[in-house]
């Protein structure tokens, strides 16, 4: 070596940088098994139907995974900006939470009135899971109409004495007791109804239905919006305030009106 050191002393030296050099990975050829795997899956990423055989089950597991996620993230990619102002609209329209309305305006990508819509079906499960829950808190409210001919009151409970005194639940408590005023129902809801008031009245009437809608509180439709029920207007409630809501009991007074005529209404 000492030799070869003397007659070619630049060879030996370029060897000897060599070794201590990085290997350079030499670009696989157009159809060498790297670039084949590579394209095979550029393929099955932008292709998902490639990833089910025959059978119609994955093949491979692993590569559907990776096509979902890929999927998921493109999708999470065109979703439409949601604003601090668009959730503070909802939640002015809905009286939901911050992150209910955010979630609303996510799913639908921006709509407001759909987004609206998702909070009340939301709303609506969430009064029904509410709904054994006991209420002895509340109000009595009066109402007048008529300049004094004709009164009503009821008897609303919710769960505790801070949601009775919030001016959402008092104004619910107002419009039923407005309802009773306008409408004269006999009793709160269907199940009291005895079966041979309601058949006299579905004779009389020519409906079970129509009986109901008169006799029952609960089934009548809201005289602010007729697209609802009561029933439907307390669960809008129990939704937005949190607590079961139950109409307990109510009365109705008209001027004039005899023990008799009260006898014979129900």
């Amino acid at each position: 070596h000492q030799h070869q050191h003397r007659r070619h002393p630049l060879r030996f030296q370029l060897r000897k940088q060599q070794r201590h050099q990085p290997v350079l990975m030499r670009r696989p050829s157009p159809r060498s098994p790297q670039r084949v795997a590579s394209h095979r899956r550029t393929a099955l990423s932008s292709n998902p139907d490639h990833l089910l055989n025959g059978t119609g089950k994955p093949a491979d597991l692993s590569r559907l995974r990776h096509v979902l996620i890929r999927q998921s993230i493109n999708q999470r990619g065109n979703n439409v900006q949601i604003s601090a102002a668009m959730v503070k609209e909802l939640r002015e329209k809905t009286g939901a939470g911050i992150m209910d309305a955010k979630r609303a305006l996510e799913e639908v990508e921006g709509n407001m009135d759909k987004a609206a819509q998702v909070i009340a079906q939301q709303g609506l499960a969430r009064a029904e899971k509410k709904t054994d829950r006991q209420a002895s808190q509340g109000l009595v409210e009066p109402y007048i109409h008529g300049g004094g001919r004709i009164g009503a009151m009821v008897e609303i409970n919710c769960e505790t004495d801070f949601v009775a005194r919030t001016p959402d639940f008092q104004g619910l408590a107002h419009d039923i007791a407005m309802q009773i005023a306008a409408l004269n129902p006999q009793y709160v809801s269907e199940d009291e109804i005895p079966s041979d008031v309601l058949n006299a009245k579905a004779e009389e009437l020519g409906s079970k239905e129509v009986a109901v809608k008169q006799l029952a509180l609960l089934s009548q439709d809201f005289i602010k919006d007729s697209g609802k029920t009561i029933e439907e207007v307390i669960k809008d409630g129990i939704a937005k305030l949190g607590e079961n809501i139950v109409v307990r009991r109510f009365s109705r007074f008209e001027l004039g009106e005899t023990t008799e005529d009260v006898a014979d209404e129900s």
